[in-house]
């Protein structure tokens, strides 16, 4: 019985510490990262274009890098 205690101890502390811990962390980070965003929200249509656009341009130009320098070597 003090054995399966001590287990159940280091098992409670291994979920309070770490398990809880990664799930806050990741639960922090959801949340700032859609803090942050809430930022880019204007109801701009034109804006929103733009960054569709934009980003378009940006994966188009990484693509062709990426194919050009997998094929030179």
């Amino acid at each position: 019985a003090r054995l399966a205690r001590g287990l159940a101890g280091i098992d409670a502390w291994i979920d309070r510490t770490i398990v809880d811990g990664v799930v806050n962390a990741t639960a922090a980070a959801t949340w700032n990262t859609g803090v942050r965003l809430k930022q880019l929200q204007t109801g701009r249509l034109r804006q929103y274009v733009a960054f569709i656009v934009l980003g378009t341009v940006v994966a188009a130009v990484v693509a062709g890098f990426l194919l050009r320098t997998s094929l030179a070597g």
